[in-house]
């Protein structure tokens, strides 16, 4: 079962330019060019201080104790560590649990634990706890179960794990359900108040803000301020990888503050395995940006929890020795690519089927089937909802049960939509806007006729095309090294602090033509009435070369291209028309 057709750039885009901000607006930003102030107060910075913040960093979280549970959660850590009990961190598959859990097995060890880390695989046992697991973890002398990233909605498998005789600590940044499961400590930002700093931090966040306390501690009881070859900022390039991951906003001011300092650790090549995997992908790490993270990083390490074990994973950002650092990278790299192949021959598959699709009467891209990896619904299901501005959810149908991912759009509550259906799941967990569930098969078709009409009545009367949200519109003349070394001054950029989009006005086109792998997409040369030369690329729009007249309006991310030591502008074309 099915929607989709074969190219989606065709899919009509909606331009919508920022309104321009009032002169007294932007002066009450401080001192900065025009198009610089008007970029912040886009992304709703309104007076100097926060500006100020949002450009330099605000001040590092100093306190983690105030995340409600901390403290608890420390002492407890320390009652097994004098015990010297047998600990297990219990992570998720994906990137940030996979980076939360690297992170407290390199701190616990670091304080002497005896500790091992439990990912479960994703195929074999899903998302979170299990009871499988649970009796096994116990059959090997558990005293303590540390969660990341999971846990919040496992009420059945933290009761066992208390009845077998384990203490249980969850750490997660989900969605919390009607009740909290009876584990001995609860730590989730969620609980917090909504203005709390803390509310948004991911998975490797809220472990990070517990690393942190369990190091303040060990200061004040025994006067340790470090550790041989460990300092707490060597945790820091782990929670920006596991945050970028993540889609947390990189406009909320502690993630920007972990992810710029995580970047500068990252930076400085102190993780061997990152190292290594930097150079698989052919990534510069000393100059690495966040976006790279996020397309090149995030996805080699998920690849191993969507296709393997996550264990690889894990393995790589622990180990010490460089050819097995090389080894691992190289094992994520091939997993990579073998999950684009899959990605992409069910996107094509998903696509031919949206053909005849009536997006009015089923608001939903529900497609499923059993040949899809359930590793990479999840992709699929995103790139979808991207590409068509609406609510998708992609599963693979196993022999009894279907296990799904979700990704929506602002207006629909994915969570919401899924605590209505929850009589018909087995389970289901997640965010506002990307979530999963398992299903019997039997309740599969009731299932999507339910959310189908919820999807019905939160989205009536909307216009559900993709947009694209322009920042400002350009001259030729403006763009320039000096313009791209202002659009510095905002990076980290990533979800919530958006890389500014510039629309370009009647570019004169000197030449089109088709590149890549079978002609996907469009190259343009571009040549003003004033000699100035620009070059861009429209991904994946190799189809519409007819649509591209002498003379183009573009929307664009500006982009710096390095080639043979020298330095240029690349326009990253996301969408064009004729000119007027």
């Amino acid at each position: 079962m099915g929607y989709g057709m074969r190219h989606q750039p065709s899919q009509q885009k909606r331009w919508v330019i920022s309104a321009t901000p009032s002169r007294g607006q932007l002066e009450r930003l401080g001192e900065m060019s025009p198009l610089l102030a008007q970029l912040l107060f886009q992304r709703g910075v309104r007076n100097e201080e926060d500006a100020q913040r949002f450009l330099h960093g605000s001040e590092f979280p100093r306190e983690p104790e105030k995340l409600s549970g901390v403290p608890a959660a420390v002492q407890l850590i320390f009652t097994h560590l004098h015990q010297g009990g047998r600990m297990i961190v219990y992570g998720d598959y994906d990137a940030d649990g996979i980076t939360a859990t690297a992170m407290l097995v390199q701190t616990l060890e670091a304080l002497g634990a005896q500790v091992e880390a439990y990912i479960p695989n994703r195929v074999e046992e899903g998302y979170g706890l299990n009871l499988a697991a649970i009796q096994h973890i116990a059959a090997h002398q558990t005293a303590l179960i540390i969660t990341v990233d999971c846990g919040i909605r496992n009420h059945q498998e933290v009761q066992a794990a208390r009845e077998a005789g384990m203490d249980i600590v969850i750490t997660d940044h989900h969605s919390v359900g009607a009740s909290l499961p009876e584990a001995n400590v609860v730590i989730n930002p969620k609980l917090m108040d909504p203005a709390d700093p803390t509310q948004d931090l991911a998975g490797v966040g809220v472990a990070f803000m517990l690393a942190y306390a369990l190091l303040r501690e060990q200061m004040n009881r025994e006067g340790k301020a470090s550790f041989p070859d460990f300092r707490l900022s060597d945790l820091l390039d782990l929670v920006a990888i596991g945050t970028i991951a993540d889609m947390m906003s990189l406009n909320d001011q502690v993630n920007r503050r972990f992810v710029q300092e995580g970047m500068k650790v990252l930076r400085e090549n102190r993780r061997l395995g990152l190292q290594a995997l930097a150079a698989t992908a052919g990534i510069h790490l000393p100059s690495i940006e966040a976006s790279q993270v996020a397309y090149r990083i995030a996805p080699r390490l998920n690849a191993a929890g969507r296709l393997a074990d996550a264990s690889l994973a894990l393995q790589l950002l622990l180990c010490r020795q460089e050819a097995e650092a090389f080894a691992l990278a190289d094992q994520l790299n091939a997993l990579n690519q073998q999950r684009q192949v899959l990605t992409n021959a069910a996107l094509d598959e998903i696509r031919q089927g949206l053909i005849h699709w009536d997006r009015r009467k089923d608001p939903l891209i529900c497609a499923g089937d059993e040949h899809y990896s359930r590793g990479i619904v999840g992709l699929v299901a995103g790139r979808l909802a991207e590409e068509w501005h609406h609510p998708s959810v992609i599963w693979e149908k196993g022999e009894t049960y279907s296990h799904a991912s979700c990704r929506s759009i602002p207006g629909f509550n994915l969570m919401e939509a899924l605590d209505q259906c929850d009589d018909l799941l087995i389970q289901h967990g997640g965010h506002v806007s990307a979530a999963g569930f398992t299903v019997h098969n039997d309740q599969l078709d009731t299932l999507v006729e339910r959310l189908q009409a919820i999807a019905r009545s939160a989205l009536r009367g909307k216009e559900l095309l993709p947009i694209l949200n322009i920042d400002l519109e350009l001259s030729v003349e403006q763009v320039d090294a000096a313009l791209l070394d202002e659009l510095e001054r905002l990076e980290p950029t990533g979800f919530g602090n958006p890389q500014p989009l510039f629309l370009l006005r009647n570019l004169p086109v000197k030449a089109v033509r088709c590149v890549g792998k079978l002609g996907k997409h469009l190259s343009f040369h571009f040549a003003s009435s004033t000699g100035r030369y620009l070059r861009g690329i429209a991904f994946n729009q190799g189809e519409r070369k007819e649509h591209a007249g002498t003379e183009v309006d573009v929307v664009s991310y500006l982009e710096n291209n390095y080639w043979q030591g020298r330095r240029s502008i690349n326009l990253n074309i996301q969408d064009f028309r004729t000119s007027p």
